[in-house]
């Protein structure tokens, strides 16, 4: 603001001088102007008509005083009708004019100023008379300082608009950033669910709204660290109190009966497996994190499917599972040991939820990108639950996850591979009907 003013004041005082230059030489200019045309007028007029010319009467009304003299230096017209008659002797500007020349300058008498102009008026090629304008400084300043305060207005009024909107535009700026300086203030103390409104399209409200998305996803992170570790905690928890049952009922004397002994310590070693599942399970989850250590080439995604069909085909036969499958080459680039996880984890959620004594499904299909299907005719998912399938740790049915022995981590672990790869997985299902997962991905990273 001081910058404002500052530059409001030179402007002005830049303006008067130069604005001062340019009127009084708007003013030199005119009055040589109305000079010549005044000259040109009256050579062949006679003065008794001067009076009555309307070049004469223009100038009279611009408030110039027209004096008209002859060879002789005697005026013959006086607008002022003060000196008619007298001669002008010893004066310099008389004597030049009747030289020829023509000129511009200031007078000063006893109670003013004078601009005035001289010029001749030529008949072949010689002074036949001359004429003398004069203009009251007085009233040249009148108009100059009446401009000249209109300009003062008119700078004054710049300077409050300017301040005014100087004010808005400061406290436009000042004030969503004191809301992001808040906001992260409350983020630094834990209230992850603080958020800035800003109106607009300038720098600061891209600023609030990437606050507004760092934020939410802040927010969404803290939640599922949460969810996970409560449902990390659970999920260990389970297995932990069962091994501490069972130990302690070893201890209080089941330890002397050997057949219970086993069969306690079989059990103790289900779930030491299961804890095994989940650590592991959560440490593969931990190296999906890190991006960096994962290394990509080319292979072809058949053969991939073929090593996993035959992984699997002992438990599928279990349960009296056919897996039907037929796979065409199709090479992509990618992570063979994490695609091979994600295959493996889908088919093998698709064995444990089908019925016995039924068929699974699984083939490859080549267009823009390489898809492989996965075709279960299980129980299927309930609609409701198909969006929550690859969160961490959830449970379309609880019972029958503990039956199944799964950690919950399987699906997660291979959406989280498929999503490394920029591909995708669409699931659709109908419970009783079965369950269809497509792996999307493309030939190439690009």
């Amino acid at each position: 603001m001081v910058n404002l003013v500052c530059f409001i004041i030179i402007m002005n005082i830049s303006a008067y001088y130069i604005l001062k230059n340019l009127y009084f030489s708007y003013c030199k200019n005119d009055i040589m102007s109305r000079a010549e045309n005044i000259s040109k007028e009256i050579l062949f007029m006679d003065d008794r008509n001067y009076a009555n010319n309307n070049v004469i009467k223009d100038a009279i009304k611009s408030g110039l005083r027209v004096v008209i003299i002859d060879k002789d230096k005697k005026v013959i017209y006086d607008s002022f009708n003060l000196i008619c008659g007298e001669k002008l002797v010893n004066i310099e500007e008389v004597d030049n004019v009747l030289k020829g020349q023509e000129n511009f300058g200031k007078h000063i008498t006893k109670n003013e100023k004078l601009l005035y102009v001289y010029y001749p008026v030529i008949q072949n090629k010689n002074v036949v008379r001359a004429v003398f304008l004069l203009y009251s400084l007085k009233a040249a300043y009148e108009k100059f300082y009446e401009f000249q305060r209109k300009l003062m207005v008119i700078s004054i009024s710049i300077l409050i608009i300017g301040f005014i909107m100087s004010y808005v535009k400061a406290w436009q700026i000042t004030y969503p950033l004191e809301e992001v300086i808040s906001a992260i203030e409350a983020v630094e103390r834990g209230e992850l669910k603080k958020k800035v409104f800003v109106k607009g399209n300038d720098e600061i409200a891209r600023l609030c709204y990437v606050f507004n998305k760092m934020n939410e996803k802040i927010s969404r992170m803290d939640e599922e660290r949460r969810r996970f570790i409560a449902d990390a905690s659970h999920e260990l928890k389970s297995p932990l109190a069962s091994i501490k049952v069972l130990v302690q009922s070893l201890l209080m004397g089941g330890i002397e009966d050997k057949k219970i002994s086993i069969e306690f310590l079989k059990d103790i070693d289900d779930e030491i497996n299961r804890l095994t599942v989940i650590v592991n399970d959560l440490l593969e989850l931990s190296k999906l994190e890190d991006k960096n250590n994962i290394s990509f080439n080319l292979f072809d995604i058949s053969d991939v499917c073929s090593d996993v069909v035959k992984r699997l085909n002992p438990i599928a036969s279990v349960k009296n599972i056919n897996i039907r499958s037929n796979f065409d080459n199709a090479m992509i680039e990618g992570n063979k040991e994490g695609i091979f996880r994600a295959i493996y984890n889908i088919l093998e959620n698709a064995i444990k939820y089908s019925n016995e004594n039924s068929f699974i499904d699984i083939w490859i299909e080549k267009e823009n990108m390489v898809k492989i299907n996965i075709k279960d005719y299980g129980i299927g998912i309930p609609k409701e639950d198909i969006p929550n399938i690859f969160k961490r740790f959830y449970r379309v049915d609880k019972t029958r996850d503990r039956k199944t022995g799964g950690s919950g981590l399987g699906l997660p672990i291979a959406y989280e591979i498929i999503k490394l790869h920029k591909g995708d997985i669409k699931v659709s299902s109908k419970v009783g009907e079965g369950s269809l997962f497509t792996i999307t991905l493309p030939y190439k990273l690009g």
